[in-house]
């Protein structure tokens, strides 16, 4: 039976991908998105006990992403892009990542009216996954895709960086 809901998550989480990949979005919203919508207290779909103990699953999917990222790196064209690629993560990623963290999670209490809802189990997380959201599609990022690096690479860094934002 396990096998069987692993299956479905990864069918569902590879479906939403595609949708969203055709409206112009990363396919990180999408895979984020099957997992709001595969949530135990949204629907029944995937029992409780199975997100519990899913450390082994996001364990595994994050090894594969990881892998494949690191087989896509030339690493003479890294070289010769270093400067720039510094420039790009350090003070355009994470400072839009930061800045909407921030703008988020302070304006999100005015707008989301949730019974219950308080800074650290609403608010704050929302933020989070926002800021992950903002960084990965930063349109300077976008713009500089060609000189450096592929789509390929830059949407599969984007995935790592959402898994190990929310890993822990």
């Amino acid at each position: 039976m396990e096998l069987l809901i692993v299956g479905t998550i990864i069918i569902i989480g590879f479906i939403c991908g595609l949708i969203v990949q055709r409206i112009g979005l990363p396919k990180v919203t999408g895979y984020i998105t099957a997992g709001i919508l595969l949530n135990p207290n949204l629907f029944n779909i995937i029992p409780k006990e199975l997100i519990q103990h899913d450390s082994l699953v996001t364990n595994i999917s994050l090894a594969f992403i990881t892998f494949s990222v690191g087989g896509t790196i030339i690493f003479k064209s890294l070289k010769l892009m270093g400067k720039k690629i510094l420039n790009i993560t350090f003070f355009e990623a994470e400072l839009a990542f930061l800045f909407v963290i921030i703008g988020i999670t302070i304006t999100s209490s005015w707008f989301i009216h949730i019974p219950g809802a308080s800074w650290l189990s609403t608010f704050i997380p929302f933020g989070l996954l926002m800021g992950a959201m903002a960084s990965h599609t930063d349109p300077v990022i976008h713009e500089l895709i060609g000189p450096v690096v592929s789509k390929l690479a830059l949407e599969k860094a984007g995935e790592i960086q959402v898994g190990e934002k929310f890993k822990k």
